[in-house]
């Protein structure tokens, strides 16, 4: 079998587990939800936000931060928080602007994504364990260049394609050794889309 078939099949797998996951987690949604509802109904509170609509990001580079990958040639643009630029004989180089944008303003971000706050809980993906050596979750890198490649799919529409940012996530992944990169990469995969085509 091929490994673009067995990739396929080990994709539709990983989202076969998922629903049976949510599932078999209905009882903790059901609890989410009886929760949120009496804080609302009997508390008066009212902070139940996806991360990031508020402008309350779980990350920020007050550093510019590159990353080289082979999967995107020839691409040259510059936006406010990015830059690609071809690199050497092959690939490119990424450019997340942390203070040198036009701004001078740092980059922020929520990490591996979708995350929720209900009453100052973060529920949602998990960053994975802290890197002994860099202090940074072990997906931070990954996390940080999807994000920035995802924000700017309007303007990078038919530079960079969506499989090709989400290739570069999986890349950045398996490079820092995390355990849980193909499912993490498969779940991007399946269901980025829906943020890519708004």
């Amino acid at each position: 079998m091929g490994k673009n078939v067995t990739e396929f099949i080990l994709k539709w797998i990983f989202i076969l587990v998922a629903a049976a996951a949510i599932i078999d987690l209905f009882p903790f949604i059901l609890f989410l939800v009886l929760y949120v509802w009496v804080a609302r109904k009997f508390l008066g509170v009212q902070r139940i936000e996806v991360t990031g609509k508020s402008k309350d990001y779980l990350y920020k580079i007050d550093y510019d931060h590159s990353y080289h990958t082979q999967i995107i040639q020839n691409v040259d643009v510059d936006f406010e928080f990015m830059k690609i630029k071809p690199s050497g004989e092959s690939g490119c180089t990424i450019n997340v602007l942390g203070k040198s944008n036009e701004k001078g303003l740092s980059y922020a971000w929520d990490g591996c994504s979708p995350k929720f706050i209900v009453n100052d809980l973060i529920i949602g993906t998990p960053d994975g364990r802290v890197d002994g050596n860099t202090g940074k979750s072990i997906t931070h890198d990954a996390s940080l260049i999807h994000d920035v490649l995802y924000q700017y799919h309007k303007e990078l529409d038919k530079i960079v394609k969506r499989s090709q940012a989400d290739r570069i996530f999986l890349e950045i992944l398996e490079k820092n050794n995390f355990k849980l990169a193909k499912p993490y990469y498969w779940a991007v995969s399946a269901f980025g889309w829906s943020y890519w085509n708004t």
